[in-house]
């Protein structure tokens, strides 16, 4: 039950913003200002389904290229902490698209390519990269470049962040449903 809320909290959050909450309006470019929806500062991104207290983290690095993986959530572990930073402006028509910031590292997750399996990465933080937008449906986060899905190949602690395409089915789903704690 528990994990299931969570999956519910990314979803309904994502759908009040999609119902026009009034937000600012976007901020563009790599120098922008951030603009994070409340709800949306300083959340962990934890799975779901399947293991219990897995979290994404940058396991302290700084360095660009360094790769997402899924570790045992730890409640302080700022490499563990992210803004959800809204970057387009507040349409109606439009999907609320994000950029995924480190709290520890103050870098951006991106792709470096649209392949499927493509490690997911974090480098300097530029919002005009489809390759570093994200956006939320239901408790799937999903690249705006790629057109695909963060995904855990397991639940194995170290284990690195992919994308892959959309998969519906209950294996899927533990892999790729994550939710705001």
């Amino acid at each position: 039950m528990r994990n299931a809320v969570k999956g519910l909290v990314l979803a309904g959050a994502a759908g009040a913003l999609l119902a026009g909450g009034a937000l600012p309006a976007s901020a563009a470019g790599t120098g922008a200002q951030d603009k994070v929806p409340p709800g949306y500062g300083n959340v962990r991104l934890e799975k779901v389904f399947g293991t219990h207290g897995m979290c994404l983290s940058m396991d302290n690095s700084k360095a660009n290229k360094a790769d997402l993986k899924l570790r045992k959530c730890a409640r302080k572990a700022t490499t563990q902490r992210w803004d959800l930073v809204w970057i387009n402006d507040n349409k109606p028509s439009q999907a609320r698209i994000f950029v995924i910031k480190n709290k520890h590292s103050k870098k951006c997750l991106y792709v470096r390519s649209a392949a499927t399996k493509t490690q997911v990465e974090q480098t300097s933080c530029n919002t005009r990269s489809k390759a570093q937008q994200w956006t939320f449906a239901g408790s799937t986060i999903r690249n705006v470049s790629a057109k695909k899905v963060l995904t855990a190949a397991s639940s194995r602690p170290g284990q690195k962040i992919t994308i892959t395409p959309f998969d519906g089915s209950n294996n899927g789903r533990v892999k790729q449903e994550w939710g705001l704690s």
